[in-house]
C-alpha cells in the first residue's frame, strides 16, 4: 500500500481526493489538520486508510508534517490562502516542498492557481491574494 501525506485534506478540495483515493484501497493516507474533532475531520476518520495528525492551530507545523510525511510516496499540499494570506502561503507552498524533499517524500503535488500578476501588469485593483499565494509557489 502506498503512503500519502495531505495538507488541506479537510477542505472542499482536499476531501475530495481524500475520499477518492482512500475508495480505491491503494493508499494509506496521513492527513494533517488543524482539529482532529471537527466535523469535516471526523468526516474523513471514518474512512478506510486514513490517519489524522494532529497539527498546529495554524494548520502548518513542521514537525507534524515531517512525521507525517517520512517516506511517503507522495505529498498532496493544497494551503488556504484565505486563513494564512498570501505572504504565508507563498511561504508554506515552498517550505512545504522543502520538507517533503528532506522527508525522502517520491512525488510532491501542490495545487496552485493561474499566475495573473504579468497579465494584469500587478496593478492592485486586480490583484486577488489567494491566487497570487499560490502562483508565486510555482514560479
Amino acid at each position: 500500500m502506498k503512503t500519502g501525506v495531505i495538507v488541506g485534506g479537510t477542505g472542499a478540495q482536499g476531501a475530495a481526493v481524500v475520499r477518492h483515493l482512500s475508495s480505491t484501497g491503494t493508499y494509506h493516507l496521513n492527513v494533517l489538520t488543524r482539529n482532529v474533532n471537527s466535523p469535516h475531520a471526523q468526516e474523513l476518520a471514518h474512512l478506510a486508510n486514513v490517519t489524522l495528525i494532529q497539527s498546529k492551530p495554524s494548520g502548518y507545523d513542521e514537525k507534524s508534517f515531517l512525521q507525517a510525511a517520512t517516506n511517503a510516496d507522495f505529498a498532496f499540499i493544497n494551503t488556504d490562502g484565505f486563513s494564512i494570506g498570501s505572504v504565508a502561503e507563498t511561504y508554506w507552498g515552498i517550505r512545504f516542498y522543502e520538507l517533503a524533499r528532506r522527508a525522502g517524500v517520491k512525488h510532491y503535488l501542490y495545487s496552485s492557481l493561474d499566475k495573473l500578476g504579468e497579465l494584469t501588469q500587478y496593478r492592485e485593483e486586480f490583484d486577488v491574494g489567494h491566487f497570487a499565494g499560490k502562483a508565486r509557489v510555482v514560479g
